[in-house]
């Protein structure tokens, strides 16, 4: 039997997969159950943020996002 998990923030019920290191900075591991939903939108919105900040330098390392072939041209 799995024990529910819960989120780290909040403690309501965790089932989203989050990627361990942000995929929009290159990640691929994923884990399940660290954020509800809600937290996990919210730190999406962040982690799109620094991915702008840092699309030059992402570029010029071709550092790319999860689901795509090309890092994004800066």
């Amino acid at each position: 039997m799995s024990k529910a998990r819960t989120c780290i923030i909040c403690g309501e019920q965790a089932k989203s997969a989050e990627h361990i290191f942000p995929a929009a900075l290159g990640g691929r591991r994923t884990n399940r159950g660290i954020y509800c939903a809600d937290h996990n939108r919210q730190f999406g919105r962040l982690v799109t943020r620094l991915q702008r900040q840092l699309a030059m330098m992402n570029a010029a390392l071709e550092i790319r996002p999860d689901r795509e072939d090309k890092p994004k041209p800066f």
